[in-house]
């Protein structure tokens, strides 16, 4: 693994399967199959990606407003990266983030 590269470990549940499919076609044109793996059905998503040093944050807030407003979206993400003592554990529900570092 490169220095500086964050593994974010994640959990997606949506009540609506067509909330799902955008959420794994966003994840398979940001991130190449060397950065990326997960598996699921059609109302979860689970699994991990890499990004560099810290979780994508514009890049999940920006998802967030392209998907229609859904009240059963629920984000769970365990990010870290053991180089610079980096962790965050952020949970999406309500439509608002809960964020510990």
């Amino acid at each position: 693994m490169m220095a500086n590269m964050c593994t974010n470990l994640f959990f997606i549940s949506s009540g609506e399967k067509e909330i799902i499919k955008k959420i794994g076609a966003f994840l398979d044109a940001l991130f190449d199959e060397e950065n990326l793996y997960y598996s699921g059905n059609e109302n979860t998503l689970q699994g991990e990606f890499d990004s560099k040093r810290s979780f994508p944050v514009e890049l999940f807030e920006g998802l967030i407003k392209e998907l229609k407003d859904d009240p059963t979206l629920y984000i769970r993400v365990l990010s870290y990266e053991f180089e610079r003592e980096y962790a965050s554990f952020r949970v999406y529900r309500n439509k608002e983030w809960n964020i510990h570092f």
